[in-house]
């Protein structure tokens, strides 16, 4: 059976190892300037790029309320 976070409307999983948090979810140089540029404040930063990554791994912008504490 397939996971559910690999079909067509794909999830958080309940836990993820370290190595698959940094894997999907650490920040290029590239993204942290375009944060920058685009915030204001490290609240705003943080909020913006766990979307920004949120999204690249979803497909589509969750329910901030949705995404784990680790990631």
């Amino acid at each position: 059976m397939t996971s559910i976070t690999k079909t067509a409307y794909p999830r958080f999983k309940k836990v993820y190892k370290v190595e698959e948090l940094e894997k999907v979810f650490q920040p290029t140089e590239s993204e942290l300037q375009f944060i920058a540029k685009k915030t204001r404040g490290e609240p705003q930063q943080l909020t913006l790029l766990t979307l920004l990554k949120s999204h690249q791994h979803l497909g589509y912008l969750p329910n901030t309320g949705s995404i784990p504490k680790p990631v």
